[in-house]
């Protein structure tokens, strides 16, 4: 089995990295290679949207190291509180558990109504009643019933995502 490289220390980042938390830039303090210039952006925008940076060899996410810059220790899962990945403002970020995390996503792409949480019956019997509002909470899903309309389970779901993730809540 691999012997896992520690992560660096706070000092080796403020060393490396200098950020503003008011505009959530982070740039390069120190030259590490030919490549980087003192000043510069630190890392690159991943495909799925957040600020990537490559320290001794590791990748880690902005948003990560920003934490420990600023608060001195590593986190679980750090949470974008406006849904945008690459916005690294210190005001933006918070720590999160995965279940948080996943509940202040946003709506899925495979989406096909528009509201988070509520869905088309598939059961041809349910004619009077076709519009489905679940919920998941710690890998669990909760059924919220079958709804005549979908402003009804788009306000079932409003009401169970306040009710179980809290600030968390996305809708």
């Amino acid at each position: 089995m691999a012997k896992k490289r520690p992560r660096p220390d706070r000092n080796r980042i403020c060393a490396l990295l200098k950020y503003d938390p008011i505009t959530g830039r982070i740039t390069w303090a120190a030259r590490t290679s030919n490549r980087i210039r003192v000043g510069d952006d630190a890392g690159t925008i991943t495909p799925r949207g957040y600020r990537a940076i490559r320290i001794d060899g590791l990748t880690y996410f902005a948003s990560n190291l920003i934490w420990l810059m600023v608060h001195g220790g590593w986190p679980d899962v750090i949470d974008h509180k406006n849904g945008k990945q690459a916005d690294d403002r210190l005001e933006n970020l918070r720590p999160a558990t995965i279940s948080q995390n996943t509940a202040n996503a946003r709506i899925s792409r495979n989406n096909q109504c528009g509201l988070k949480g509520v869905y088309r019956s598939k059961e041809k019997s349910r004619v009077s009643r076709p519009w489905v509002a679940d919920i998941r909470k710690d890998r669990k899903s909760i059924h919220l019933g079958r709804f005549a309309s979908q402003e009804e389970a788009a306000a079932a779901y409003r009401d169970a995502a306040i009710k179980y993730h809290g600030e968390f809540a996305r809708f």
